[in-house]
């Protein structure tokens, strides 16, 4: 068992961050978020096919996310979720760093936002940021999941983004 330094709560062996309230645990280094070039992706050894939104190749059970004025999409296998957000000094390390991507100066909190998938269905919830997520320019209500379509953009403070997924 780990115990968090910061809380005392106990968590697993091999977990990255405190379930309690958010702080790195020790011994280990969580994954990094993974770039990769859409147009030189393949996937020769899986039948199913991509799909094709806007000259973004989505691979098969995938999630992509293109940053506006970026010359690469991020590309993520399907999980249950996903923290955007941008690292700093502190102990929380989102699974998408937009901190590359000038987040901290377009107003991308730390943890800003999740993006949740259940059911063939992705939702996008606003985890109480400080400068506000927006769907297709419509403001989210902290804390309440957001239903999303391919395409749909999605702001972060100022941070823009596209989303597409092939579920």
């Amino acid at each position: 068992m780990l115990i968090c330094p910061a809380c005392q709560h106990q968590e697993y062996e091999g977990e990255y961050f405190c379930s309690e309230c958010g702080a790195r645990l020790a011994g280990g280094v969580p994954p990094i978020t993974l770039a990769y070039d859409v147009e030189r992706l393949e996937h020769p050894s899986n039948p199913a096919r991509p799909t094709t939104h806007l000259g973004i190749n989505v691979p098969p059970r995938c999630v992509a996310l293109h940053i506006r004025g970026a010359t690469i999409t991020l590309m993520f296998p399907a999980r249950a979720q996903y923290l955007l957000g941008r690292e700093e000094q502190g102990d929380v390390l989102p699974d998408v760093n937009l901190e590359q991507y000038r987040g901290r100066e377009l107003g991308v909190s730390r943890t800003h936002a999740l993006i949740k998938i259940t059911h063939q269905q992705v939702s996008l919830i606003d985890l109480g940021s400080t400068n506000g997520t927006r769907v297709n320019d419509t403001l989210l209500a902290p804390h309440q999941p957001t239903p999303l379509e391919n395409g749909d953009e999605i702001r972060l403070g100022k941070l823009y983004l596209k989303i597409y997924f092939n579920l």
